[in-house]
Formats: structure tokens, C-alpha cells, sequence
């Protein structure tokens, strides 16, 4: 699969104020054939000026504005760990041919670091949305360190996956959402598999008396139907149904929100055959 690269070079130490022309058309290792590339000095404590981006709309397609963030939100590279699947957000501009942090990333001295983007391709929305700021949500795959000769620089280069995108827009008239990584893959299954959770739920709390309800919790809080990462259950019931129909959904193709519950009921009553929350 073709790797479009977002590489991010950030020199700091003593006389590395400046990248030198050569180094602007280097390729971060282990990219593969990048198409995007753009480098970024940095001062003498690692912090540079950066003018705020401009917020026109593109003419193209809109990308949704963004919600709450998920994961940790990029500030320094310390906390980046590989295919332990943790997400992480940075806000990116549009910059000298390439998808860039709009301020510079924290790192050790002397130390240079690239973010290299593994499927910009799945989101040929943002062909058409270069011109605002937008939102990366991304997880990180490997990483690679090398001692360069020259300035006495440790580069490292972390693949990263982007996982969703949205607009880091201001404007309500945008709906709120994002672009999944998913986007190019078969969605129509999802009602089929939401709807399969909700049947088994329903199933699994079915009862004759108030002693066998229980409330459960479950990996959902989306779905219509159930409860916010929790649902009434029939104890003396095996869950294996609702558990495999939860787990298909959630190893689907299908968008999965991130949702700030409300503290789940701990009592369940039996009402007309069937376990209701209290």
C-alpha cells in the first residue's frame, strides 16, 4: 500500500537552528516511497513561533467538526508507545506539501523525530480540506532510532496510523463527527450487527422473578436499546450471545462512540418477563 509521509523534523542543540536544504529531501527511514515530506527547525529550547492557520472553508467535501477528543493529547513524544493500540490526537495543519503539527512537538535535545502518516489514502476528503486546521486521532505501529553522522543527532521515526479525522473548526453550522480510518470499508453490515446486540440483550434478560435480574456491564454505549456500557441481565443465563454479538460489532468496520455516562443503575427489577434497570 502506497505511505504518504508527514515528516516532522524538529533539530535540537547547539548550531541546529537550521536544516539544511539536503536534509529538507530526505525520506524518514523505513518510509517506503513517500510523496510528502516537510521538515520544521527549531530554536535553541525546542519551541518555535508558529502563526496561527487560517480557518477558510475548503471547497471541497466537508469533514465533520470535532467532538470530545479521544486518547492523550500530543504534546511530547515520551509518551508513545508501540502496537499497544492506545490512540493519541494532535491538531495538523496543511504546510509545505504535507499534513503537519500546528505547534512544535516537546523532545529531548539533540534528538530529531518524524510522524510518518501510514494511510493518508484512506481519506481523500482531505485533498480537499487543506486549507483548515483539522484534528488527527491516530495509533502508533513501530518506531525506528539511528545515530546520523554529521550533527550529532538520534532520529526516530514513528509509523502512525490515523485512526479518525475532523475539523477543528469552531463553526456550528458544521456537524460534529469524524472521518474513520474505516471510511473505504463495506459499513452495511452494521444495523445487521447492532441489531443482533440488541436481540440477545433482550434475551438475556428475560426472567420470572426479581431475584434472577442483575445489571452487567457491557463494551457499548451507543446502541439503541442498551444501556451506557451497561444492560439488565437474567444471571442464571449464559451471556455468550450478547458477549460474541458485542464482540463481531466491535471488531466490525462500524463507528463506535466514546461516551461520558452517567453512573450506571446496580439493581434490576423482573417486569413483565423481563429485567428492567431500577
Amino acid at each position: 500500500m502506497k505511505t504518504c509521509l508527514l515528516a516532522v523534523l524538529l533539530l535540537i542543540g547547539c548550531g541546529a537552528g537550521q536544516v539544511s536544504p539536503e536534509r529538507d529531501q530526505e525520506t524518514a527511514p523505513g518510509a517506503g516511497s513517500a510523496t510528502e515530506s516537510a521538515t520544521e527547525s527549531a530554536t535553541e529550547s525546542g519551541v518555535a513561533d508558529v502563526d496561527p492557520a487560517p480557518e477558510p472553508e475548503p471547497s471541497g467535501p466537508l469533514i465533520p467538526r470535532c467532538g470530545a477528543p479521544s486518547g492523550a493529547q500530543l504534546t511530547d513524544f515520551s509518551g508513545l508507545s508501540t502496537g499497544d493500540g492506545a490512540l493519541h490526537h494532535v491538531r495538523v495543519v496543511h504546510r509545505g506539501g504535507a499534513w503537519q503539527p500546528a505547534a512544535h512537538i516537546d523532545m529531548p535535545r539533540h534528538h530529531a523525530t518524524a510522524l510518518s502518516w501510514t494511510n493518508l489514502s484512506d481519506f481523500q476528503t482531505l485533498q480537499a480540506s487543506s486549507t483548515e486546521p483539522l484534528r488527527f486521532t491516530f495509533s502508533v505501529l513501530s518506531v525506528t532510532r539511528e545515530r546520523r553522522e554529521g550533527p550529532n543527532v538520534v532520529f526516530t521515526d514513528y509509523r502512525a496510523r490515523i485512526e479518525r479525522v475532523c475539523s477543528a473548526t469552531t463553526s456550528e453550522e458544521r456537524p460534529e463527527g469524524a472521518l474513520l480510518a474505516s471510511i473505504s470499508l463495506d459499513l452495511s453490515r452494521c444495523a445487521e450487527l447492532e441489531g443482533a446486540a440488541v436481540r440477545a440483550a433482550h434475551e438475556l434478560a428475560a426472567c420470572t422473578t426479581h431475584a434472577q435480574c442483575v445489571i452487567v456491564p457491557i463494551s457499548v454505549c451507543d446502541v439503541d436499546g442498551l444501556g451506557c456500557h451497561w444492560a439488565p441481565a437474567n444471571r442464571e443465563r449464559a451471556p455468550d450471545a450478547l458477549t460474541g454479538s458485542l464482540q463481531a460489532l466491535s471488531g466490525a468496520p462500524c463507528p463506535i462512540a466514546s461516551c461520558d455516562c452517567p453512573t450506571p443503575p446496580t439493581r434490576a427489577r423482573c417486569q413483565r418477563g423481563f429485567c428492567v434497570a431500577r
